[in-house]
C-alpha cells in the first residue's frame, strides 16, 4: 500500500546460479498529502557477477536511496518509505547499529555478513534528505503492481551482469551431497579433518570465514557442510584438507588450532 506524503520506493534483488549472477530493481512512487501520485519511475541498473540474494536485496536498498536523494520529488514529501520483501533487511536494519558499534559482530562476538553493504546503507539513509523507514511487503505472490515491477526490473538487471563481484571468495566444488547447514556440526572441542570449500577474508572484522565439509571417516559429522571462522593469522586454502581442533561455542564456531595439512 502506498504511503501518503512520502516517496515510496519498491526494491527487489535477484540472484541466479550457473553462473552465479545477481541484479537489483527499484520503483519510485511519490504521493502527496492527499494521496495523489505525482511521480513514478523505475530503474534496472547493470547486474553483478557472483552475487547472493542477500547481497542484492541490501544493494537494491542502498542504490535506490542514492537515486532518491537526487530526485526533485523527495523535496515535496515528508518521508521516504522503502518497501522490500527481504526479511533479512527489515529485521536486521535495527540490529545493524549495534553491529557497527561492536565492530560488525553480533552479540555472541560472531562476525556478521555484509558489513560493507550495511555501512553503505547507513550512509545512504543519512543522505536521503528525509526520514527513512523500511517496510516489509510480501514477495513474489504479492498483488502489488509496484512490487511486481521491481521484481521484473531486478531480473532484467541480472541478465546484464557487467559489474564485478561485491566481494571475492576462493571457492571449490563441494564433494558432499549435503547442503550447507550452519550449526549442523557440533562444537565440542573435537579434533577433526575438514576440507575447505569456500574461503573468504572478512576485511572489517579481520577474520576468515570458511564453508567446509567434514571428511573424517570416524566422525559422526562426516559429510556435513557448515560455516566456521578463524583469526586473521590462520589462513586455510580452498580444496585443501586440514587437521584442526574446533572450539566449544556453538554460537561462534571457530578453529582454535591447525595441526597441519592432510
Amino acid at each position: 500500500m502506498l504511503v501518503d506524503n512520502a516517496l515510496n520506493i519498491y526494491t527487489d534483488g535477484s540472484s541466479f546460479s550457473n553462473p552465479r549472477v545477481g541484479g537489483i530493481g527499484m520503483v519510485f512512487v511519490a504521493v502527496d498529502a492527499e494521496g495523489t501520485v505525482f511521480f513514478e519511475d523505475g530503474y534496472a541498473p547493470p547486474g553483478y557477477q557472483g552475487a547472493s540474494n542477500n547481497d542484492m536485496e541490501l544493494l537494491a536498498c542502498v542504490e535506490a536511496l542514492k537515486e532518491a536523494a537526487g530526485l526533485s520529488a523527495v523535496s515535496q514529501v515528508s518521508k521516504v518509505v522503502v518497501h522490500t520483501d527481504s526479511r533479512y533487511v527489515v529485521d536486521n536494519y535495527p540490529n545493524s547499529f549495534y553491529w557497527r558499534r561492536a565492530g560488525w559482530k553480533n552479540r555472541y562476538g560472531r562476525p556478521v555478513d555484509h558489513p560493507e553493504l550495511w555501512k553503505r546503507l547507513h550512509t545512504a539513509v543519512k543522505r536521503a534528505g528525509k526520514p527513512v523507514r523500511f517496510q516489509w511487503i510480501k514477495g513474489h505472490s504479492s498483488k502489488n503492481p509496484h512490487n511486481k515491477q521491481a521484481d521484473r526490473l531486478a531480473r532484467q538487471s541480472a541478465k546484464n551482469p557487467i559489474n564485478t563481484p561485491l566481494r571475492y571468495a576462493s571457492v571449490a566444488r563441494k564433494l558432499s551431497k549435503h547442503q550447507t547447514q550452519p550449526g549442523s556440526v557440533r562444537m565440542l572441542g573435537q579434533r577433526v579433518i575438514i576440507r575447505i570449500v569456500t574461503a573468504t577474508y572478512l576485511k572489517l572484522q579481520k577474520e576468515h570465514k570458511y564453508r567446509y565439509e567434514v571428511v573424517s571417516d570416524d566422525s559422526p559429522d562426516c559429510g556435513l557442510v557448515d560455516i566456521i571462522y578463524s583469526s586473521a593469522d590462520v589462513f586455510l586454502r580452498r580444496n585443501h584438507r586440514y587437521d584442526v581442533t574446533f572450539n566449544t561455542d556453538q554460537k561462534y564456531p571457530q578453529i582454535v588450532e591447525v595441526h597441519g595439512e592432510v
